[in-house]
C-alpha cells in the first residue's frame, strides 16, 4: 500500500487533554465513525425509500382520483340519461292522455252534432211526411226503388207497341 493513497478520516471529536493519544481512543472514535457512517447510509437508504413509497402512493391516489373521476362521470352520464328517459316517459304519458280527452271530447261533440242532424232531418221528414198523402210517398218511394233496380241491370221493362 502507498502512503499517497491512505485513507484520510476526520474525526469530529475533542482530542484528548493528554499529548498522548492511545489506540483505544482512536480505534473507540474509529468505530463510532464507521457506526455513523452506516447509521447515515442506513438513514438514506430509508429515506430513499420513504421518498419512493411517497412517490408511489401519490401516483396511486392520482391514479385513483382519476379512476373515481372517470367513475363519477360515468355515473352521472348514467343518472342523466335514466333521468331524460322517465322525463320523456312522463312527458309521452301526458301528452297520450291529453290527446286521448282530446279526442274523446271530440267524439262527444261528433256524436252530440250528429244526433243533433238525425233529429232535425227527422223532424223535417215527419213535418213534411204529415203534409203529403199516402199516396204520394208510396209513389216516390216505388220510382226510388225502381230507378235503383234499373240502374243494378236488374229491370226489365217491355212495353208492347
Amino acid at each position: 500500500m502507498s502512503f499517497t493513497s491512505l485513507p484520510l478520516t476526520e474525526i469530529n471529536h475533542k482530542l484528548p487533554a493528554r499529548n498522548i493519544i492511545e489506540s483505544q481512543w482512536i480505534t473507540l472514535q474509529l468505530t463510532l465513525f464507521a457506526q455513523e457512517q452506516q447509521a447515515n447510509s442506513v438513514s438514506h437508504a430509508i429515506v430513499n425509500a420513504a421518498y419512493r413509497k411517497a412517490e408511489k402512493i401519490i401516483r396511486d391516489a392520482y391514479r385513483s382520483q382519476r379512476q373515481q373521476k372517470m367513475e363519477q362521470q360515468q355515473e352521472i352520464e348514467r343518472l342523466r340519461k335514466h333521468t331524460l328517459e322517465e322525463l320523456e316517459a312522463e312527458w309521452l304519458e301526458r301528452h297520450v292522455k291529453y290527446l286521448l280527452e282530446d279526442e274523446s271530447q271530440f267524439r262527444a261533440l261528433v256524436d252530440q252534432a250528429a244526433h243533433h242532424i238525425k233529429n232535425s232531418i227527422e223532424q223535417v221528414l215527419m213535418s213534411w211526411f204529415e203534409q203529403q198523402s199516402v199516396d204520394s210517398v208510396m209513389c216516390h218511394r216505388l220510382a226510388r226503388q225502381a230507378m235503383t233496380i234499373a240502374e243494378e241491370g236488374g229491370a226489365l221493362f217491355a212495353y208492347s207497341p
